[in-house]
């Protein structure tokens, strides 16, 4: 007797991912609350010397980051240039796409307290939903949490910097 095992694909009727499904953490909705925030930040640039608004140029950004590729916008701005559609407007809200120097110039600008107000609802998300006890370690009371960031690569700044920013030489 032969047995065989057959997997079940993604879009077939009765598929059952191997793990549970939290609606709240799937891309859609994080990436739609990040949208929100980004619409939020106050643009202080002179409106009529701007090329791209301050909201595309961020979520732009973040698709580098989401993607760990930094020719993403390039492969986007390609996409765009062929096919009249990319996927920075359908998946990141955006309505153009700014070039990789733009990007860099126009962060530079944008105080950082900002993200730390998405930082913080993404971290409470996480929390609330029980996803960062795997990460927390009993060090104090207050529980804390390891979470290692590195984006030097995506992100550099000569004008931007605190005494706590790690240096290169």
């Amino acid at each position: 007797m032969k047995a065989t095992l057959r997997l079940r694909l993604k879009n077939e009727e009765g598929y059952q991912p191997p793990f549970k499904v939290k609606k709240n953490l799937s891309l859609k909705p994080l990436i739609e609350g990040i949208n929100q925030k980004f619409h939020a930040v106050p643009d202080k640039r002179q409106a009529h010397m701007c090329s791209y608004e301050l909201h595309d140029v961020m979520m732009g950004a973040l698709s580098c980051m989401f993607y760990q590729e930094p020719s993403w916008l390039n492969f986007q701005q390609s996409l765009q240039e062929r096919f009249h559609q990319n996927n920075l407007f359908t998946i990141f809200y955006m309505k153009s796409l700014p070039r990789e120097s733009q990007l860099r110039d126009t962060l530079d600008e944008v105080d950082s307290e900002h993200y730390r107000d998405i930082f913080k609802s993404l971290f409470e998300t996480l929390r609330r939903d029980k996803q960062l006890v795997p990460y927390s370690q009993p060090l104090t009371a207050q529980g804390l949490y390891y979470v290692a960031v590195y984006c030097s690569q995506y992100h550099s700044s000569k004008t931007i910097h605190c005494e706590r920013c790690l240096t290169k030489e």
